[in-house]
């Protein structure tokens, strides 16, 4: 996986780079990550200052999320927590497609239960 973390008027941490290292590993037990690109920046004219974006190459649309708090670490817990329900919604969508007998790009027939056929 290509890991790319962006501070923007924020001087880099160790410990923040480990704490998105790890949570973003963390994802990768979800799904297939390609590449991890954050950007992670503080803007002292808004409120709250600290804002983060993640991008997430995987198989399909990539993941996109954004998000904002008042520190780094809020942040970065906020942002991969959308993430997160990104992730689950996808397979859940794709199971549900599987289970009703529709396949993505295809047709595919599908024989039904005895118990769900009419005469």
């Amino acid at each position: 996986m290509k890991f790319i973390l962006n501070h923007r008027w924020l001087r880099p941490d160790e410990r923040l780079t480990a704490l998105v290292k790890r949570k973003i590993s963390r994802l990768s037990a979800l799904v297939r990550i390609e590449a991890a690109e954050i950007t992670l920046a503080r803007n002292m004219d808004s409120l709250p200052p600290f804002s983060a974006k993640v991008r997430l190459a995987v198989p399909g649309p990539d993941l996109y999320s954004e998000g904002n708090d008042y520190t780094p670490e809020a942040t970065i817990h906020k942002v991969l927590a959308k993430l997160t329900r990104q992730i689950r919604h996808r397979k859940r969508k794709r199971l549900t497609k599987r289970r009703s007998g529709e396949e993505c790009g295809s047709w595919t027939e599908v024989a039904l239960p005895l118990a769900l056929q009419t005469a």
